[in-house]
Parts: structure tokens; sequence; C-alpha cells
């Protein structure tokens, strides 16, 4: 309770001490301001912070599942009419609009630097952000200035109160305000990326879009978008639209496909068509094998939107002679000649927070905002594939840092949020490389002092320390596991005395600067390295309270 009262204090010393009457939902507070001097980022951020449902209500929310979601549909109905954006506007943006469970947000980066590289001034709509809110809206592949996002926000916040309009939440805010921004820099083109689900997210408002894409689908929010892959899969395709095409991955579960194909016949849009991943090997910005897929499936959404915005038109993809997958038809593989025209694009793209490294000092950061169990597996597949050695013994000298075959000191730091079990995402990170300690911690970036870019009112402290502790013990089971070929995980407990004596060392923190001031205190006379995985605001916290500039 006290950690909950102390982020209210701390939200309310952000708020900014100008601008129109705003009655601030989260705080129950009724700030009034009697000029309208321009805010600045920090009190823009406050603000945006406000809008954030706080953990009581947004657990009440989970219960409604898809019956919340399309109320807050109809929120940004009623808020879009208020800004004065209408459908033409929309139309007019020539949006290219992505779904998925994984990879979405490194396909609309893909998609975005193929059409920059090809001369297309871009839009680009995702989140969530790693360092600064900002992150998530980008002209031209770079994040808009703190004035630009000051600036807007304002504009925006203003245009809503004096309406009297419900405050929208959080992402509703971000996206709409992308629009806004997109809309004033007369871009080319606008990718967006859905932020969950498909068929009741705030994106969805867009009812022509040129082209649609799909990634990886797999079980995620499953309180709101339903318990089965066949569910998940029909809220996604919610992005379907009539006479538009759209492309998806086609390494998906039977169960995936079969949904696609069904709710393609009911929507009809102009053409369903299934996408494989790069054949040979391709130098791409961003490692990993379900990159090659991601990077497949933004060429074919790249060429369709610039044969449209050239002809006016569609043109039907040249289709595989010999598909994979027997539902949907299947893309052709990408000629040499094709894929040369996006190689460059291809390779120059950076994600942050996806299969990243940053080097300080003696320490080597490896992080991978992997949330899924697919996507913890890649991100452990790409760990393995950059580092020395990565099984090594932990013999009975192993806890020794450094001393392991004259091999850095490594470090598993971990948390998972949104309700996760983390024994499945710790599983094949635990199979694929061995770990000298583990560290678990909050996703809180600093109990003292608060982040305003970092805040988070989704969940209590509280629960976030039982998810850690959830996170240790289910580590130390699977360790038990690995060790004996026995499987503990139906008899879980969480917290107890679940560490064995002969285990590597595991530490719980409090915050994420605890756990760095924790790490970077260590002596290691062979260097360090540490895995920085299972959330993404956990990347995003690290790299901020490490200093590293916003990309």
């Amino acid at each position: 309770m006290l950690g909950f009262l102390h982020r209210r204090l701390v939200a309310r010393s952000f708020l900014p001490r100008s601008g129109p009457v705003f009655a601030n939902r989260l705080l129950g507070l009724q700030v009034t301001m009697t000029t309208r001097a321009a805010w600045t980022y920090d009190e823009s951020v406050a603000r945006l912070n406000s809008f954030q449902t706080n953990a009581a209500v947004l657990a009440e929310q989970r219960k409604r599942g898809v019956m919340q979601a399309n109320r807050s549909f109809k929120a940004v109905k009623e808020i879009i009419t208020v800004l004065g954006i209408s459908q033409e506007d929309l139309s007019n943006l020539k949006i290219i609009h992505i779904a998925g469970s994984k990879g979405k947000g490194s396909t609309s980066a893909f998609t975005e630097s193929i059409l920059r590289d090809h001369g297309f001034k871009t839009g680009l709509f995702t989140s969530p952000h790693i360092i600064e809110v900002r992150e998530r809206i980008r002209i031209n592949g770079t994040p808009i200035s703190r004035e630009s996002f000051a600036k807007h926000l304002q504009e925006f916040t203003e245009t809503v109160e004096e309406n009297e309009s419900h405050p929208p939440t959080y992402f509703v805010t971000t996206f709409l305000l992308a629009l806004k921004v997109f809309l004033s820099e007369k871009v080319d083109v606008a990718i967006l990326e859905v932020g969950m689900g498909g068929l009741f997210d705030a994106t969805n408002i867009v009812q022509h879009p040129v082209v649609c894409g799909i990634t990886h689908i797999g079980l995620e929010h499953t309180a709101i978008l339903g318990s089965t892959y066949s569910e998940i899969a029909r809220q996604k395709a919610g992005i379907m639209k009539k006479g538009h095409p759209i492309f998806v991955l086609a390494n998906q579960k039977k169960d995936v496909l079969t949904e696609f194909v069904k709710c393609s016949e009911e929507v009809q849009p102009l053409g369903l068509f299934a996408v494989q991943k790069l054949e040979g090997d391709p130098v791409i910005g961003m490692a990993g094998d379900h990159q090659l897929e991601n990077a497949a499936l933004a060429i074919c959404l790249a060429e369709t939107w610039e044969y449209f915005h050239k002809n006016h038109s569609y043109h039907t993809p040249q289709l595989s002679i010999n598909p994979q997958q027997e539902f949907i038809p299947e893309t052709a593989p990408l000629s040499e000649e094709s894929f040369a025209s996006v190689s460059l694009p291809l390779e120059k793209c950076r994600w942050p927070g996806r299969s990243d490294i940053l080097v300080q000092e003696n320490i080597t950061w490896y992080l991978d905002g992997a949330h899924t169990r697919d996507s913890c597996k890649a991100a452990s597949k790409w760990l393995q594939s950059v580092l020395r050695s990565p099984l090594k013994s932990h013999g009975s000298e192993g806890n020794v840092p450094g001393d392991s075959e004259d091999l850095p000191h490594r470090i598993l730091l971990f948390n998972c949020t949104g309700g996760r079990d983390p024994y499945p995402l710790l599983q094949p990170i635990l199979e694929n490389v061995e770990f000298d300690e583990a560290v678990f911690c909050t996703n809180v970036a600093d109990v003292k002092k608060q982040l305003a870019d970092q805040m988070n009112f989704n969940t209590s402290f509280d629960s976030s320390l039982e998810l850690r502790d959830k996170c240790f013990a289910s580590y130390h089971v699977l360790l038990r596991e690995l060790k004996t070929g026995q499987s503990e995980s139906e008899n879980m407990e969480v917290g107890g005395n679940v560490e064995d004596e002969d285990s590597p060392p595991s530490h719980k923190m409090e915050s994420i600067r605890e756990a760095l001031e924790y790490i970077k205190s260590m002596h290691a006379p062979n260097g360090i390295e540490v895995f920085v995985t299972g959330s993404i605001h956990l990347v995003g916290g690290v790299l901020g309270l490490l200093g590293a500039p916003v990309r």
C-alpha cells in the first residue's frame, strides 16, 4: 500500500502547473490552470501517465475480457470524432496495419526501413516504448523530439477536455497522438502496430488500410483474447478488411491457419496470402531465425504498398508451386533481384531491446524483450550464437566469478509481467544457456526516484514482488529438473526454501536499479556477461538506467 501511495505522490509532483482545467481521473485531483503556457516534456509525460489504468481497475477490466475491449473501442470512435480526424484523413495516410503475438514490432521496423530507403516519408507507431514514450511515434525512423511530443500532447489534451470527452487510456492517447503527428507531418505512409489483439484494438479504427499483415500467433492475454489458438487468431484476424489484401506468416499452428481462412471467408479481403521465411543466409539487422520470417513478411507488405502507391491498384503476388502448408495460398520465394532492392534497408534495420548488445566497461549486456515461450526460445538461440561458450560447467568452483575456463561471469537478469507464468519462459533459456548467477527483480526502475517515462500504475508493487518471487521459485525448480530429469512444476511453491545449496547463487531485488548496482559492484577478472530478458519493460528500465541513448 505504501508503495502505491508513493507512486501517487511522485506522479502528482510531475503534473503540469499550466493549461486548462483537467480532472485527473487517476489521482483524484482537480488542477486549475489559468494560462496556456507550453508544457515541458516531463509535464507532458506526467499528464500522459495520469491516463494509465490503475491495477485494481485493470483487474476488473480483465474479468470482462472482450466485452471491455469492445467498450474501449467505442470510446476511440468518440474521441477521434472530437479530434476531427475522418476516415478520409486515415485513408490519406496510406496505412499498413500489422498484428500478431510476437514479431509485429520487428516486422513494422523492417517495413518502415524498406520504404524509407525507397524514398518515402514514413510514420511508424509501435508499443511499448523502451526508454522514452516518444519512441512510440517515429518520423523517418527517428522518434519525434521532446518538444514535438509535448506540443502535440498538450493540443490533444486541451481538445479532449474542451469537448468534455471521457479521458482516453494511455495506449489510446499515444495512438491518436501518432495519427495527429502523421497527419501534421504529411507522411507518405503510416505503419501501425496493433497494441493487443486486433478486432477491438484502438488501431482498428482504420477502415481502409492499403495492406495488412499478421505475424506469429501465440497464447497471450488469454483473459481478454481467449484461451485457445483459434480464439486468439480470430481476434488478430479482426484487422482484415474487405477489398484489402492481407499477408500472414505460414509457420503457424493448424488451428491458427484454419481460423484465418474462416475469417477471410467472412470478411472477404482482396486475397489472403501466407509467407515463408527468407531462404538462404541473408544478412539482416536483427538476429534470429524468426527474424527471417518477419523480414519476409515486411518485404511483402512493402512491395504491395509500393505497387498500390504507384498504380492505385493491387497486383496478385507470385505464388509458390511447392507450398509448405495446404490452407492458404503461399507466396513464392523471393528472387535474387527482388531481394537486392531491399537487402540494404534490412541489413541496416535495428530495433532497440531486441537482440540488443551494449558494452560498458567490463560488462557486456545482452538484451531481448522476449516475453512468450517461443520468443524466449528464439532469444536464447540468439544468445547461444553470440556467446563464446553458451554451455559452461558449474563444477565445484563454478560459482566463483570468471573461473570457468577463463570465461566471463555470466548472469541472468529476469522478470516477467502481465500475469505470465515464468516457468515456460525460463525453460528454453536454461536449456540452452548456463549461468553462473541469476538476479530477479520487479519492473520498478527505482523505488526511491521514479522515472516519468518508466512509471507503470497497471500493477501494484505487492503483486510485482509476488511475481518476482514466482520467477525465483520457477528458476530453482527448473534447475533441479534439468539436473534430475524429473518434473516438479506441478508441485512448485511460490517463495519458501526453493534454493538448493549446490545451485548457482540467485538473488531477489526490489528494483531494477538495485539489481544493476549489485551487478556493477561485482569483481570479475574476466568480465561479466548479463542476459536481460523476460519483459520489454525490464529491458527498457535497464537501458534507461544505464544511460543508453533513445534510438
